[in-house]
């Protein structure tokens, strides 16, 4: 379903072309600053420092979260072994909910068995709807194994993607069925890295490029991607212009419009250091500094300021002492 789109923009593209003004080089880059090494300057500074600074203003939440359904997507014929999306750690997910395949109303929170007791899960051989699950490296099991059809949604704290321009991405042209089980994607061309049984991300065109499918196994031919998923729901999720990419990676900036300039300015001091502008590093550096305080300050949610005692005039313990009366009149 087509949404109303943001004027905002913050592409890979966008970056770039600050970064090289910031710097005073030509907007196609130099030999040793090349698009791509400088993209790659910029993923290391959202990482490690604007993705620290955001997730600590926002009392420790990770930078982006998405909601994933991994259906049909099973490392193992029982359906009780399933992948945890790539970008996803053990001790980032949120939670993991069972979702019944013959009615999708029918959902189920599952609860995380501790490591010292999944030995005794293990031994539980008869099948039911799951109730609980354990992690193991870069997989999730469920328990009991489901005796019907269903699916994981897992929420998750996700990583930022690695940034791309150009040919790593490409364009949903328009969504129509395939099977009952997929879904057909007619995409301008296919990413250059796209592989069969890739994982792709469909983002939104538009600030603040929210997630339409992240995760999802693909399989394709040229211009012709197909998607685990069911018609209906994704056609209502999806719309031509949303930006595939494959997994892990993005062509936008997906961090709060305020880190633009202490982002950019980050990026720059690096840079300009290198380049044996030492004065104009230093400058950046202290710029982006305070900006970014600026920004962290504005996205906290516990912002420094005097505090006021709340108080609930209607409450039956007030002052250190119980009130005499419920309803009527004191005793």
């Amino acid at each position: 379903m087509a949404e109303t789109q943001n004027a905002a923009t913050w592409s890979a593209s966008d970056l770039l072309t600050s970064v090289y003004r910031a710097c005073r080089l030509p907007d196609s880059g130099t030999i040793d600053f090349s698009p791509s090494v400088v993209l790659t300057i910029a993923d290391e500074a959202i990482h490690n420092w604007a993705g620290h600074l955001i997730a600590s203003a926002r009392d420790g939440r990770a930078v982006t979260q998405t909601l994933v359904s991994l259906a049909n997507e099973q490392d193992d014929s029982s359906g009780q072994v399933f992948r945890l999306p790539p970008m996803a750690l053990g001790n980032t997910i949120e939670s993991v909910k069972w979702v019944d395949d013959e009615d999708e109303n029918n959902v189920c929170s599952l609860q995380l068995i501790p490591a010292g007791m999944e030995g005794i899960f293990s031994r539980w051989n008869e099948r039911g709807s799951p109730t609980s699950y354990a992690l193991f490296n870069e997989t999730l099991k469920v328990y009991p194994a489901p005796e019907a059809r269903g699916s994981l949604r897992i929420t998750y704290m996700r990583r930022h993607g690695q940034l791309v321009i150009g040919t790593d991405l490409t364009t949903v042209s328009s969504v129509q069925s395939f099977t009952d089980t997929q879904v057909q994607f007619n995409v301008t061309t296919n990413p250059s890295s796209f592989v069969v049984n890739a994982w792709v991300d469909i983002y939104a065109s538009y600030y603040p490029y929210p997630f339409k499918m992240s995760g999802r196994i693909a399989n394709g031919a040229a211009g012709i991607i197909y998607i685990y998923g069911d018609y209906t729901d994704v056609a209502a999720l999806v719309d031509p212009g949303d930006t595939m990419v494959i997994y892990g990676k993005t062509p936008y900036v997906s961090l709060p419009l305020e880190m633009k300039g202490p982002l950019v300015q980050q990026i720059a001091q690096q840079i300009t250091a290198e380049l044996g502008d030492l004065e104009l590093s230093t400058g950046y550096n202290t710029l982006s500094k305070e900006g970014a305080a600026r920004v962290a300050d504005m996205l906290s949610p516990r912002a420094k300021s005097d505090k006021q005692k709340l108080v609930n005039p209607y409450s039956l313990a007030r002052g250190g002492y119980r009130r005499r009366f419920w309803g009527g009149r004191g005793a």
